[in-house]
């Protein structure tokens, strides 16, 4: 039997119309967070905002209609492509730039770096720009600072250090059109993995969107069970 087709993956994990908000572009918010002290942040696919309680909103980094790949602060920064942010305890967001295949990082004041990638497609551990992601899509962080990323076009799950941009697979091949397996680490199998979440234990819940599952992913051993579907 043929595969299944492959899915398109959504634009991103949230996906809202954006019409009541006094952004420039007046486009679709890909993704939100809220940081420790309340401070409420959004993305547009190519740029960030502060949200304010009276529904304006702050630009602080990217660009609204232009995208790129640059480092840099503010608006001088481009981006191509944000579909999931995580804010850590000191107010710094790490950001999925999708399209870029790169891991940022954008501090409270809007400078954008790279954490990890190098604006390439392709699948390589390593540290900073020797990385490789293929859409990184989902991401989230734990208490001690390590950064979770569904990489959604290998078909993994991968770690990255904050500090230094270490990325490391937690669990799947890092393959194109991986498959269906549950196992510890290199043995799970993940097909176009998106969204993810922390649970209270620690444990990472993963939308394995081209399985139309979802996934538990344990972050010591990267040992994966099917929680829903089938």
């Amino acid at each position: 039997a043929s595969p299944p087709p492959r899915p398109t993956p959504p634009p991103a994990e949230i996906a809202v119309r954006v019409t009541s908000l006094d952004l420039p572009d007046l486009c679709i918010v890909t993704c939100m967070a809220v940081a420790t002290d309340g401070t409420r942040l959004l993305c547009t696919p190519l740029a960030l905002y502060t949200l304010l309680k009276s529904g304006n909103t702050i630009f602080l980094a990217g660009h609204t209609t232009e995208r790129g790949f640059k480092d840099g602060q503010g608006g001088a920064a481009r981006f191509a492509g944000l579909t999931s942010i995580a804010v850590d305890g000191a107010g710094n967001c790490f950001v999925a730039d999708s399209f870029n295949h790169a891991l940022r990082k954008v501090t409270r004041n809007g400078a954008v770096s790279t954490l990890a990638g190098n604006g390439e497609a392709g699948y390589a551990d390593g540290v900073g720009d020797a990385v490789r992601f293929n859409k990184p899509y989902g991401i989230a962080l734990d208490a001690d600072g390590t950064i979770y990323v569904a990489d959604c076009e290998n078909n993994c799950v991968r770690q990255v250090s904050p500090d230094d941009g270490a990325v490391s697979t937690l669990a799947g091949e890092g393959k194109e059109g991986a498959g269906f397996a549950d196992g510890p680490g290199s043995t799970a199998r993940f097909f176009i993995p998106g969204g993810l979440a922390l649970d209270t234990d620690s444990h990472l819940i993963v939308a394995d969107m081209g399985n139309h599952c979802i996934r538990r992913v344990t972050t010591a051993e990267g040992h994966v069970t099917t929680v829903a579907g089938s």
